[in-house]
């Protein structure tokens, strides 16, 4: 047989989960410093990947 829930009981659930949750929030755990360092360096190669791409287009052309 199918289990249907009641609208009361799918509110009264959500009130339980909202309340778990605020009464125990998860703590913040940052980033290791490796990892920000790593994307911001590729970010940086991407860029001037970029840029020498442009660069080469306007000398050669």
């Amino acid at each position: 047989m199918h289990d249907d829930h009641t609208t009361e009981a799918m509110e009264q659930a959500r009130i339980d989960y909202e309340r778990k949750q605020f009464q125990n929030p998860e703590k913040y755990t940052p980033r290791p410093r490796w990892q920000i360092v790593f994307a911001w360096a590729l970010i940086a190669i991407v860029i001037l990947g970029i840029i020498n791409l442009c660069y080469l287009q306007m000398t050669l052309s």
